[in-house]
């Protein structure tokens, strides 16, 4: 979900990934990067952006938990373009 949030973001304009770590937030239904990590039911998603030196971005979102076992992480990341851009 959280890497869809961001291709979402993403369809609003590419400027708005900047590079840094977020949390997401979501409003009416549409999305948008908070400046903490957000956490539901014990559950803490981070979203990481960074830049490439190609005029890309590097995107990775994490979920982390706690169990009595101990943490547990899950990440997955992508590379996104401005493909609406000039060359």
């Amino acid at each position: 979900e959280g890497i869809e949030a961001v291709l979402s973001i993403r369809s609003d304009g590419f400027s708005e990934l900047e590079e840094g770590t977020y949390g997401l937030s979501a409003d009416g239904g549409v999305w948008s990067l908070s400046s903490e990590s957000d956490t539901t039911d014990g559950f803490v998603r981070t979203i990481e952006i960074t830049d490439t030196d190609d005029s890309g971005k590097i995107v990775s979102s994490s979920v982390d938990w706690t169990t009595e076992y101990g943490t547990s992480t899950v990440s997955v990341e992508t590379r996104l373009y401005d493909w609406q851009q000039e060359i």
